[in-house]
């Protein structure tokens, strides 16, 4: 079996998940940034990290997504700066899954990651009520994601994953 990890990451978050669930499996492998993907031809599955932006994948993620996954098996790995318990949350992974368009995907892995200072102030002066008031919730939120729990839960899923494919 052989098995891509590839990611676009903006704060570091993504990165760490991915790295975690790297490590984590023992088959070949390899793991890139996203700039570095000319094709996913080749791999059994591949292993696709990127945040949560405006409540969805970004344009950018859209557009890659749309290049590189169509007839693709993938494992959609997402992070985003919410609770898990944030309602609108099984939206907007709904959304990057549908982004995913003619991909066959075999599971999602999301967690929390910390926001940047710079994503959060940028909220709080967007004039949108509701972006403002998730950057107040985040100003105030513990920091310190993706934590420990979320890295063995990536890990777990990355096993559990290969092991389904095997």
């Amino acid at each position: 079996m052989k098995v891509l990890f590839t990611y676009r990451t903006l704060t570091g978050n993504t990165k760490k998940v991915i790295e975690a669930m790297y490590d984590e499996i023992q088959v070949e492998k390899e793991i890139k940034p996203w700039n570095e993907i000319e094709s996913l031809e080749g791999y059994n599955i591949n292993f696709i990290g990127f945040p949560i932006e405006a409540m969805g994948p970004s344009p950018q993620t859209k557009e890659w997504l749309a290049e590189h996954v169509d007839g693709k098996r993938i494992a959609l790995v997402i992070t985003h700066g919410s609770p898990d318990d944030t309602q609108p949350l099984q939206e907007w992974l709904q959304k990057c899954r549908d982004a995913a368009v003619g991909a066959e995907i075999v599971g999602l892995f999301h967690c929390r990651g910390d926001m940047s200072e710079q994503l959060i102030d940028g909220m709080l002066q967007s004039g949108n009520p509701q972006f403002v008031e998730w950057a107040k919730q985040a100003k105030e939120a513990p920091r310190g994601f993706p934590d420990a729990s979320a890295l063995n839960k990536a890990r777990t899923f990355a096993q559990d994953t290969i092991n389904q494919l095997s």
